[in-house]
């Protein structure tokens, strides 16, 4: 977004890359990064190794295929719906 606004505006922004991070969090991302990737290669081998599994449900990239449960229906508006009484004015009290 930084990038665009130094496009579009007369700002000439000069930043680094991934400017919300001081360095110590920058390298800190990237080894969380790094240990995600690995993380999910192992799982892939171990799969893969075993010849996969039929339930999706600790794969990160495809939800679990569960059935929605159904919606319980709605009452159009103003159906069944009692009409409003009118006060009387206080004249005709």
């Amino acid at each position: 977004m930084m990038q665009w606004v130094s496009a579009n505006s007369g700002i000439a922004l000069d930043l680094p890359h991934m400017p919300q991070f001081t360095d110590e969090e920058r390298e800190l991302f990237k080894e969380q990064i790094t240990a995600r990737q690995q993380h999910l290669a192992a799982r892939k081998a171990a799969d893969d190794s075993t010849g996969g599994s039929d339930t999706n449900s600790d794969s990160p990239t495809q939800p679990a295929q569960t059935e929605k449960p159904k919606r319980k229906k709605r009452r159009k508006k103003g159906s069944k719906r009692r009409k409003k009484r009118k006060r009387p004015s206080q004249h005709e009290l």
